[in-house]
């Protein structure tokens, strides 16, 4: 995992994280927002992504999206 980037989503982990770690900076970037620059990262430099979360339904058809429009492995 050290060498990938891991990211979560939601106020109560980012409250925590902040809490547990406050000599670090901390962005919020909406998951909205970057999952397109993490499709486009993967589409240009031949990498995979991970998607983990929400219902098995959502998330089949985000897989599918996914690979129609930028042709990675997901």
């Amino acid at each position: 995992i050290n060498t990938n980037h891991a990211t979560f989503d939601g106020q109560i982990p980012y409250l925590f994280a902040r809490l547990l770690n406050r000599q670090k900076h901390f962005n919020k970037i909406s998951g909205s927002d970057l999952i397109y620059e993490a499709c486009e990262y993967a589409q240009q430099h031949q990498k995979s992504l991970f998607l983990l979360g929400g219902n098995s339904e959502s998330n089949a058809v985000a897989v599918e999206n996914i690979k129609q429009r930028y042709g990675i492995r997901v």
